[in-house]
């Protein structure tokens, strides 16, 4: 599924960095575990799915209206369901060590390694190392850290923001 994809894709490019420091951003102290916020990224996600089927709904505005009725909520279950499923893959969660170093996993599986680094409430991750595979040349990502959120901005290739919730 396309959106799964992006996803995917731009969820790998958010870890090619690593989050730092040891104060600042509110919220306390960054070290922890972070889940995807999917409550806030939710209406982001909506906007990428929602287009295929809103021109979908104008197809249907040519059925007989007596077809019309039945035939939107049909579309609308599918709709549900391609965002329930781009959800679900959604399965990152990012660990953030007292030593300054991190990892992310998508479920139990670890994607990749590095450093962070946090100044104010600007966090920088630094991955070297991606799928087990140490990186030539490090790749760095910033972000914002305030109140136990990370939140990254979207990559040329990505439609919507990245936030990550602290445990």
């Amino acid at each position: 599924m396309r959106t799964f994809a992006i996803a995917l894709l731009a969820t790998t490019c958010l870890f090619l960095g690593a989050c730092g420091g040891d104060s600042g951003g509110g919220g306390g102290s960054p070290e922890g575990t972070y889940v995807m916020d999917m409550e806030s990224m939710k209406p982001e996600v909506e906007k990428m799915v929602g287009p295929m089927f809103d021109a979908a709904m104008k197809m249907l505005e040519m059925l007989p209206e007596d077809q019309r009725a039945a035939k939107k909520k049909e579309l609308n279950a599918k709709k549900d369901e391609a965002m329930a499923e781009a959800m679900k893959n959604m399965n990152f969660s990012a660990v953030l060590n007292s030593d300054g170093t991190f990892h992310v996993k998508e479920g139990d599986a670890v994607k990749a390694k590095g450093t962070w680094k946090l100044d104010g409430e600007t966090m920088t991750f630094t991955t070297t190392e991606e799928d087990g595979k140490k990186k030539d040349n490090p790749e760095a990502l910033a972000g914002t850290f305030k109140n136990g959120t990370i939140r990254f901005k979207p990559e040329k290739d990505m439609p919507f923001d990245l936030v990550f919730k602290k445990q």
